[in-house]
């Protein structure tokens, strides 16, 4: 992976000390706000799978009521095991 976007919408608007990674296996990067990119999950294997976590500060869970309408991750990636095309 060399660059991921991503996007979130969630239902309400109080969302005071929400907390929200974007995790692999064996890492996790902090996202702010509810769209963009990051490179911190550079270098994960394409087909690595990719999950977010949503939390409130303190508290862990998201409130009752509060819940994840959607979310999108879109990964960048270069095959670097494939020698790159010869031009003509």
């Amino acid at each position: 992976m060399t660059l991921i976007n991503w996007h979130y919408q969630l239902t309400g608007t109080d969302l005071s000390g929400l907390q929200v990674k974007l995790c692999g296996a064996q890492r996790c990067a902090e996202l702010e706000g509810g769209s963009g990119t990051t490179h911190a999950l550079a270098h994960l294997d394409a087909g690595e799978m990719l999950y977010m976590v949503f939390g409130v500060a303190g508290r862990g869970a998201l409130p009752p009521g509060l819940r994840v309408l959607s979310s999108d991750v879109m990964v960048n990636y270069q095959n670097l095991k494939t020698p790159p095309p010869r031009g003509f």
